[in-house]
């Protein structure tokens, strides 16, 4: 058993000590790859695995099949300790100004795949991932599928969907066209260096294409703007000979041992990485002996879903654990480890539907394809889905509502020796100390008619306002007569309901084509569905009509031809298609080269990873970190503020509120005449939830967040916060500051006259505001004042309210 966590980024190796690191079981693969081996290439943003800024490819050691596994992960999820033995490329490793640039950084330059920039690295790692996971023989569909967890603020999808849909075997001609015309123009070759079997990454105009027709030697792989003979250092061993693009082993190979760790770090954190069942219990009976707060860590996306669930004593590492990830099938059930990925159960539940009374399972996967995103599902473990449900009963999970609906035990243990059956159900008001969730057990429903559903804001990576199950076992020759209870399952109601039993009890025994079943069914759940509601989710009648109307659509399916046609339509579900867009336009040839189309100048730096922003420039020798402490009232009076215990923790250098302004305590400077402050003053109203009221200063952004709660704030005249558009325009006809705007109607009689007068009202839903980019400022004292480094469009009102701020002029 080891104490090192070893692993490689771009083939350089990095170590990490816990006797000699700043690094902690806290620390996300994201941050030490900017911080500790300085590739700012890899973005951040939201810090939840939904942006895809953060993308980067990971290869790893499956326990079970000893093949190496290629994928995307969100590298702003993924604990750094947890990357023990795995292969990391980011975009660094594909190409840049010097070597040339990969095929896919090439195409998203040509089709004018880049505005801001901020999403481009994220945008090409997954895409260079799908590629070397899956070969060169992707449709137009699955490269789509594939990004449905990147996303882009400004430069609009079209242009990055076509130039990664290029790629694909079935792409129309003029993707092809458009493709070839790139390459024409940066023909790649992959010339040899002299004696050393690695290319020298130049072409025609410093471009370099993808892993194909590079000239490489046979065998080797093409990475990095190179050939070479391993991807990266030998993985645990694996390779004797050269390794193939797939990543797999080629020729003579020893096996692959994947090696335990237990580390502890300072303060007596423990990281324990187990590879079997048994060192995992022992690890997790330790715990619970020695009275430790623990996780158990798998893909860790549960981080971003809930947020502040520390802090831990203890960590346990069981992506590893060969039981937990076995599967075993046969004729009558289905076993299935519970640390599988649920990328890996989609394939795995496809392949297996075509058994025998396991067709429920093609159901299963599809909607599996709807929970989260394609990188972040790379990672997510079936079991951790199932923990924040446990944790956290409120939480929507499909994984829940799928596996209750289909009757799925779930294998629970405290020892190898004591591992017991669960329904979903009652797992969730079991005691898990102590306790890991193995596998998990699927039994053949033959006869059975299964129907899932989840209703969300938008098609992909979204929560669920309603997701519900259904499972029906008919006579269909007798008017679809209910042979036993059905399992109607509802998520996103309320913390405590999750069965519509008072339904189900009913319809047993009826006849589900009659009418008055039907009508009996829907009174029932009216009755028993009763949502609760807590902003901002979605009001509790609209999802108490959304789940009846899941109940509706269901029958109509399952009642099917032997209805009218209109009404069987209503059982459909609208596929989600192929998306497209074109842009017709004239192309004015004259004055060339005046209207000859340029690729941007910034786009080849922003597609590698090379284009600076804020965020990425280099941290200063005493460089401290900022952070606000937010009202956490959206209307009241700032009472006080205790600074004390945020100023006692080591590392926290000070806490400034608006007494600490020298100049003006103004936000909006010469934009207008609004009173918004800087920092509310203690004694005055809070104006909306969220704003600013004091500033953390210390050394790191850790200590910084660590802080941000202990500043403890009192209000007093506590009001209802205005959040309805009809409530301001009231507010602001009592005190007097509401203002309309006429406009003069043309005359009688003039061609302009107005014919019609239509009056009424239009409402338009509110939409959030965000950028890709953080929002960031840097500040560097000089000797006359200061350099300002923000990201901003608006520099010149930034530059007027820092310098009324601190009562300098504006040119200081």
């Amino acid at each position: 058993m080891a104490d090192i966590i070893s692993f490689t980024i771009n083939g350089t190796k990095y170590d990490i000590d816990p006797s000699n690191t700043t690094v902690g079981p806290t620390t996300r693969l994201v941050s030490f790859i900017r911080s500790n081996a300085n590739l700012t290439g890899t973005k951040t943003m939201c810090m939840e695995g939904g942006c895809g800024a953060c993308l980067v490819q990971a290869i790893s050691v499956d326990p079970v099949s000893g093949q190496s596994v290629i994928r995307s992960v969100n590298a702003c999820l993924v604990p750094v300790l947890s990357c023990n033995g795995w292969n990391i490329n980011t975009v660094e490793s594909l190409g840049n100004r010097k070597v040339g640039y990969n095929a896919i950084q090439q195409r998203l330059v040509g089709f004018g795949g880049t505005q801001c920039g901020y999403c481009s690295s994220g945008m090409v790692m997954n895409m260079f991932a799908l590629q070397q996971a899956r070969g060169e023989t992707l449709t137009m569909q699955q490269i789509e599928d594939n990004y449905d967890g990147n996303l882009c603020r400004c430069t609009g999808f079209r242009p990055i969907l076509d130039a990664m849909k290029s790629f694909a075997i079935d792409a129309p001609e003029e993707l092809k066209a458009k493709a070839r015309d790139i390459e024409e123009l940066c023909k790649t070759t992959c010339p040899l260096k002299p004696d050393s079997g690695i290319c020298q990454g130049q072409s025609a105009c410093g471009g370099i294409g993808g892993p194909a027709n590079q000239g490489c030697n046979v065998g080797a792989q093409f990475a990095g703007g190179c050939c070479q003979s391993q991807l990266s250092p030998q993985p645990q061993g694996c390779c004797q000979g050269s390794q193939k693009p797939t990543g797999c082993c080629q020729g003579n190979s020893t096996p692959i041992v994947i090696p335990s760790v237990d580390a502890v770090f300072p303060g007596g954190v423990q990281w324990i990485k187990a590879t079997d069942l048994a060192s995992a219990f022992t690890a997790v009976r330790s715990f619970v002996d020695a009275g430790l707060r623990y996780r158990i860590v798998g893909g860790n996306t549960g981080i971003g879903v809930f947020k502040n669930e520390g802090s831990y004593g203890a960590y346990l590492d069981v992506n590893d654990v060969t039981e937990m990830r076995t599967t075993t099938v046969t004729p009558t059930a289905i076993t299935f480890g519970g640390t599988n990925t649920l990328s890996f159960l989609i394939e795995f539940f496809q392949t297996n539907a075509a058994r025998p009374g396991f067709e429920y399972l093609a159901g299963m996967s599809q909607h599996l394809r709807r929970v989260a995103n394609t990188s972040v599902r790379n990672l997510a473990t079936l079991s951790g889905n199932l923990m924040m449900k446990h944790d956290h009963h409120e939480f929507p999970s499909d994984i829940f509502v799928l596996l209750e609906t289909v009757g799925a035990r779930l294998n629970i243990g405290t020892s190898p020796t004591n591992i017991q059956a669960y329904s979903p159900l009652d797992f969730l008001d079991t005691d898990m100390s102590g306790g890991i969730i193995v596998s998990v057990t699927l039994s053949q429903k033959t006869g059975y008619s299964f129907r899932s559903y989840k209703i969300t804001k938008r098609h992909q990576n979204a929560h669920a306002y309603v997701n519900a199950g259904f499972l029906f076992r008919l006579d269909v020759a007798n008017n679809f007569r209910i042979l036993e209870k059905p399992t109607i399952v509802f998520g996103g109601i309320n913390p405590t309901f999750s069965h519509a039993v008072a339904t189900e009890n009913f319809l047993t025994g009826t006849e589900l084509g009659s009418i008055n079943t039907l009508k009996a069914a829907v009174a029932f759940l009216q009755d028993e569905i009763n949502p609760d509601y807590i902003p901002p989710d979605a009001s509790a009648e609209y999802r108490k009509k959304l789940a009846i109307n899941l109940f509706y659509k269901t029958v109509l399916g399952l009642l099917g031809s032997s209805i009218s046609n209109r009404n069987e339509t209503g059982a459909e579900d609208l596929p989600h298609l192929l998306t497209r867009g074109e842009q017709i336009y004239d192309a004015d040839t004259g004055d060339s080269p005046l209207y000859k189309p340029v690729h941007k100048l910034e786009a080849p730096a922003q597609v590698s990873g090379e284009a600076e922003y804020i965020n990425d420039i280099p941290a200063v020798p005493g460089e401290l970190f900022a952070a606000f402490v937010q009202a956490t009232e959206g209307s009241a009076v700032l009472a006080s503020l205790d600074t004390s215990a945020a100023i006692a923790i080591p590392g926290v250098v000070a806490v400034l509120t608006a007494a600490d302004i020298p100049g003006k305590n103004d936000n909006m400077g010469f934009a207008g005449t609004e009173d918004e402050p800087i920092f509310v003053e203690v004694g005055q109203r809070i104006q909306f939830h969220g704003q600013a009221i004091a500033l953390v200063v210390a050394n790191n952004r850790g200590t910084c967040n660590r802080a941000l709660p202990l500043v403890k704030a009192t209000y007093t005249d506590i009001q209802k916060p205005v959040i309805r558009i009809e409530e301001a325009i009231e507010n602001a006809k009592q005190n007097g500051t509401w203002k309309t705007v006429v406009s003069a109607s043309p005359k009688k009689g003039s061609p302009n006259a107005i014919t019609k007068r239509v009056s009424g009202t239009f409402r338009t839903g509110g939409q959030a505001h965000f950028q890709m980019e953080q929002m960031i400022t840097i500040a560097k004292p000089t000797e006359s004042g200061l350099d300002v480094y923000a990201s901003t469009q608006w520099t010149d009102h930034v530059q007027d309210v820092i310098a009324s701020a601190l009562d300098i002029p504006n040119n200081k």
